[in-house]
């Protein structure tokens, strides 16, 4: 769904759903969310509304961007949590291997666009 203001997914991007959603959660629970253009043009289109809503309701986000060359601009995402372990210093300065082996850990077989290297530019 796209943060748009006359979209029919308005509602995903208030306080009030991010209120729900904290809520829900289970504890330590996490919610990511797609947060629009995040480019040097354009991250002021909605990514910065977005990331203060959710700040309203979870005790840490964290910003995020990738590079999607269909899009023709980085897209950005926010990373949501009450969690104290997860912080922007933790999430950006988090060795590569170790990322490595939390994907080797969790997943079987290769990926192909995320790895401890990706992970580390994201942040």
């Amino acid at each position: 769904s796209d943060p748009i203001e006359a979209g029919p997914a308005v509602h995903l991007y208030t306080k009030e759903f991010y209120d729900l959603v904290r809520q829900k959660l289970n504890p330590g629970g996490v919610l990511v969310t797609q947060s629009g253009p995040a480019g040097l043009m354009n991250h002021t289109e909605c990514f910065g509304a977005i990331h203060k809503t959710l700040a309203a309701s979870f005790r840490t986000v964290v910003p995020y961007s990738v590079s999607i060359p269909s899009f023709g601009s980085d897209w950005g995402f926010n990373v949501a949590t009450d969690r104290g372990d997860i912080t922007s210093k933790s999430l950006r300065e988090k060795p590569p291997d170790a990322t490595d082996a939390a994907i080797s850990g969790r997943i079987r077989g290769p990926l192909r666009h995320y790895d401890g290297g990706t992970h580390l530019c994201m942040f």
